[in-house]
């Protein structure tokens, strides 16, 4: 006994949770409220074991049975259902005391199935469960609604019910896999047949075939042992080409990197050269500074000077002053010892001449005050003028310096742009080749380029037919499989018809004992069913026409009739009906009536409609002779108020008028099948098989044909793929090369730029140069008639000077002059006044003066030799300043020279750089091409490979060969 033990769901329509249900003893049913999952449950049993029907399952494709989430649940991927039964007791064919039938599917549309957790396959499932009533033609899980269909079913489906029910399903499948086999073992054996006639017929053009291959096989050995000599000189030949290759490789990389030395030594002597000319550039920048410092101090040194010579003029002026007093006090002195009497008269007289000498003095200081301010203003202004002049002619020394260095700059500018002029050619020559091979270059990637566009467009136009012989080929397929499918289904029913009219199923008890006796059946003529032929349409018409009477048999006469009867009680075989020929006749329409069936609606009499052979006749017209067959029920109705003496009319859908004004009509089952609808069927489904088996052979063809087609364009494709794969790695190399031919293109782009940039920027030096020469020049052609103009107007105030002091002079010693008369006259009123008494104090003061005087002479004198020291110290100084600036020119000249020879040091060092850089193009073209024809011989040496490796020979094979050469 099989008893269902558990069931687990998970992801199967509403249950998104795994869920376990356990059928222990006693339960017999699931109950629960509306929309709890009690139908998912029975679905979950239908399809764990093998149902393929979406529809059944209440779904519209298998992908409905996964769980598709809800408000609060993401949908799940997979829905698995486990079926565990009781093989206790060896229901199953299993070794196992469970079975657990487990099945799971997939959103993607993948399924697995297990048995017992082992994988296996649907049909095995459905194996499985043959005969044990739960297989799939059973009714084991009857669904809602499918109690009606179970009890009206046809009677060849009832017959599939009834034998899942009684457990020979497995039987019949096995018998029809067996008949399937004989069928197509017959089907081969005629097949083999054929081919041996056709071989027999073949076996003289196969002899001549047979020495053509005799004497294909030798060319073909001697094809072979040539292409392997071939191989062996090629390999040989490849060899002795790549050592010298080899060679030649490693000779071009040693050449490559001594230049490549050479290149970096040149470039650190280049670069040691430009530190070298910086730091010269510094040391000139530096001296040429210092230079200028010793000019401005031997300038300065020239004013102090200048200043000390003055101050020395200024002294000697006083010392001339002091003189003239001391000789006044000497006088003084002179005087007041020679004073004598007379002293009042001489009193007034002097008050007089003492207020005249006053005035005169009172004018003649003011005449010096105002001389002395001139001179100081004139002293002031020769001093600005001075110090102005000092700084212009600092100014005017700096001019004529740079002055000097234009033609010296300008000069090594000029040879600067020439040696760049030179650069420059060389840079276009190499300009002119680098753009030829690129052009050479580009020209080759156009062609190549066109030849992939037209690889491309044959590429796509072939694999656009390929795609649509394959898509043509999947459809073929795809219609050839459809067409197998109905074949098979119309096979299937064809034959499940057969097999039903040759057991007379559906006929009475008694027909089919008849028929299905071998001795009975031959005095059966046979039945009415199998002697009519009904036109298409008309099936239900005739059916409801002769009811039952389609199960008559057919005899020659009565003595066979009466056979069959007694044979029938003889054996309790039931009843029949039997119609004989002989003895049988039939009232058909007269000829007057014939009018009324030929109005619209009526299709014509039941005879008329029939196909049947002439000697049933009579025994057809007994039974429809006067029946008429009409489209519907309304003409029928109206057929009848004017057709008389008629059995029946019967309408197309079934539907019958008897003359006594009865009517039966209705609605049929359509699930029943008559027996002439059955003959219908049979001969519609034989005509369908036929026009299927010569439409499945023309689907053949055409699929072979699309296959050879396919095959072609794909060998095309792979040509093409070829071609185009060559294509693109020639395009490569060439991007390759012309990516380098770019790079030299921008490295010899950026240096012409380079030397241009320096070009344009050393002329537009120049330019300024000259523009800066000519303002300088200008410059000091006016600074040097400033000079002259300055030199005038210090000349002209130092000679106002002189004169202001000639005047002050005049003038002091005038205003000394008086002032002694007025002293003198002073002296004689006080003489007179004091008399003689104060002479002695007179003559005291007098001394005091002259003492103060000769004091500040010497003080003055003492003054004069500090001045005239300080003057041979500067000049001592300016002078050795001269030496300096004299040895600083000196250097200067040294290191412009040196300045000089590094500038063609270094124009020498670029032109030796371009000339090993163009000798390491040279080696790196020779390299590249060295390389490339390496790359060619190991591609030879590949395919050589690659052909020996196809004929599964080995290298050493075809080197250890001798080979003989003929010329």
């Amino acid at each position: 006994m099989m008893r269902l033990k558990r069931l687990e769901i998970q992801g199967f329509k509403s249950f998104a949770r795994p869920v376990c249900l356990d059928f222990g003893p006693g339960i017999t049913a699931i109950v629960g409220p509306n929309g709890s999952g009690k139908s998912n449950i029975s679905d979950a049993l239908r399809w764990v074991m093998g149902e393929q029907s979406a529809k059944s399952l209440r779904g519209y494709k298998m992908e409905d049975v996964i769980f598709a989430g809800s408000e609060g649940k993401k949908p799940l991927g997979m829905a698995e259902v486990q079926l565990t039964l009781d093989n206790s007791e060896g229901f199953f064919s299993l070794d196992y005391a469970e079975v657990t039938v487990t099945r799971r599917v997939y959103r993607s549309g993948d399924s697995e199935f297990f048995i017992n957790k082992q994988n296996c396959r649907l049909r095995d499932i459905h194996d499985l469960f043959t005969d044990t009533g739960l297989g799939r033609e059973g009714y084991s899980i009857i669904g809602q609604g499918q109690i009606d269909a179970v009890l009206s079913v046809r009677s060849e489906d009832r017959r599939v019910l009834l034998e899942e029910t009684a457990g020979i399903v497995k039987y019949r499948q096995r018998k029809e896999q067996a008949l399937r086999k004989l069928e197509d073992t017959s089907v081969d054996l005629l097949r083999v047949t054929d081919i041996l006639h056709e071989l027999e017929n073949q076996l003289g053009p196969l002899g001549e075939q047979a020495q053509q291959a005799r004497l294909y096989l030798d060319l073909a050995e001697r094809l072979q042992t040539a292409e392997l000599d071939y191989y062996h000189l090629s390999w040989r030949a490849l060899e002795e080409t790549w050592a010298e290759s080899e060679k030649t490789l490693k000779d071009l990389k040693d050449e490559y990197e001594r230049y490549n030395e050479e290149l970096s030594n040149v470039e650190k002597q280049k670069a040691e050269l430009d530190a070298e000319t910086a730091s010269l550039e510094e040391s000139i920048e530096s001296h040429q500074q210092e230079l200028i410092a010793l000019t401005e101090a031997y300038n300065q040194g020239i004013h102090r000077i200048e200043l000390h010579q003055e101050r020395l003029r200024n002294q000697d002026a006083r010392s001339e002053q002091l003189a003239g007093l001391i000789r006044a006090r000497d006088k003084e002195l002179e005087l007041l010892q020679n004073e004598d009497g007379g002293l009042e008269k001489e009193i007034q007289d002097l008050l007089e001449q003492i207020r005249l000498q006053e005035e005169v003095i009172a004018a003649s200081q003011k005449g010096v005050q105002d001389l002395h301010l001139r001179q100081r203003q004139t002293q002031s202004k020769v001093n600005e003028l001075k110090d102005d002049f000092f700084d212009f002619m600092r100014e005017l020394a700096e001019r004529r310096n740079f002055q000097r260095g234009f033609a010296e700059r300008e000069h090594n500018l000029k040879a600067q742009i020439a040696a760049n002029h030179k650069e420059l050619q060389a840079l276009a020559i190499r300009k002119a080749e680098n753009e030829e091979r690129r052009r050479n270059l580009q020209a080759r990637q156009d062609e190549l380029v066109d030849e992939l566009k037209a690889h491309a467009v044959r590429e796509g136009e072939t694999l656009r037919l390929l795609e649509d012989a394959k898509a043509s080929l999947t459809k073929e397929q795809h219609e050839v499989r459809l067409m197998e499918g109905e074949m098979a289904q119309v096979k299937a029913r064809l034959k499940t018809l057969q097999e039903l009219e040759e057991g007379y199923e559906g006929y009475a008890f008694g027909v089919r004992r008849i028929m299905q006796n071998r001795d009975m059946s031959k005095l059966v003529l046979g039945t009415v069913a199998d002697v009519v032929t009904v036109p298409e349409g008309l099936e239900t018409a005739f059916e409801v026409a002769l009811g039952s009477s389609l199960q008559n048999l057919i005899t020659a006469g009565e003595k066979d009739a009466k056979t069959l009867i007694a044979w029938l009680k003889k054996v309790q075989g039931g009843r029949v009906t039997i119609l004989p020929l002989d003895s049988m006749g039939g009232i058909e329409f007269s000829k007057d009536k014939t009018c009324l069936l030929t109005r619209s609606g009526v299709l014509g009499t039941a005879l008329e409609l029939l196909t049947f052979s002439q000697e049933y006749r009579p025994a057809l017209a007994s039974l429809l002779g006067r029946v008429v067959i009409t489209e519907d029920l309304d003409t029928a109705l109206a057929l009848k108020r004017d057709l008389r003496q008629f059995s029946r009319i019967v309408t197309r859908d079934g539907s019958v008028v008897f003359p006594s004004g009865a009517l039966t009509g209705g609605s049929l089952n359509s699930r029943t099948s008559g027996l002439l609808a059955r003959k219908g069927e049979l001969v519609r489904l034989e005509a369908e098989a036929l026009i299927m088996q010569r439409q499945l052979k023309i689907g053949a063809q055409r699929e072979e044909d699309l296959l050879f087609a396919i095959a072609s364009f794909e060998k095309e494709l792979a040509e093409l793929h070829g071609e185009g794969v060559e294509a693109r790695l020639e395009g490569q190399r060439i991007d390759q090369a012309e990516e380098q031919a770019l790079r030299e293109r921008d490295m010899l782009q950026d240096s012409q730029e380079e030397l241009e940039e320096k070009n344009e920027s050393i002329e537009a030096i120049l330019v300024s140069l000259a523009s800066e020469a000519e303002l300088t020049a200008t410059e000091v052609a006016r600074l040097e008639k400033e000079e002259k103009v300055r030199r005038e107007q210090i000349q002209g105030q130092e000679r106002s000077l002189d004169e202001l002091a000639a005047a002050i002079d005049e003038c002091s010693l005038e205003q000394t002059q008086k002032q002694v008369e007025l002293a003198e006259l002073k002296g004689v009123l006080e003489n007179q006044r004091i008399l003689l008494a104060n002479l002695g104090q007179k003559r005291k003061s007098a001394r005091r003066t002259k003492q103060e005087a000769a004091l500040e002479l010497a003080a003055m004198a003492e003054a004069r030799i500090q001045n005239e020291q300080v003057i041979l110290e500067t000049q001592a100084a300016n002078e050795k300043n001269r030496i300096l600036k004299v040895e600083l020119q000196v250097t200067l000249e040294k290191e412009k020279q040196k300045r000089q020879d590094l500038q063609k040091e270094h124009g020498r060092l670029g032109a030796e750089l371009i000339q090993i850089e163009k000798e390491q193009l040279k080696r790196e073209r020779a390299l590249y091409k060295r390389e490339v024809e390496q790359e060619q011989l190991e591609r030879d040496r590949e395919q050589i490979l690659s052909v020996l490796t196809e004929r599964e020979l080995t290298l050493e094979s075809i080197l250890t060969r001798e080979v003989h050469v003929k010329e």
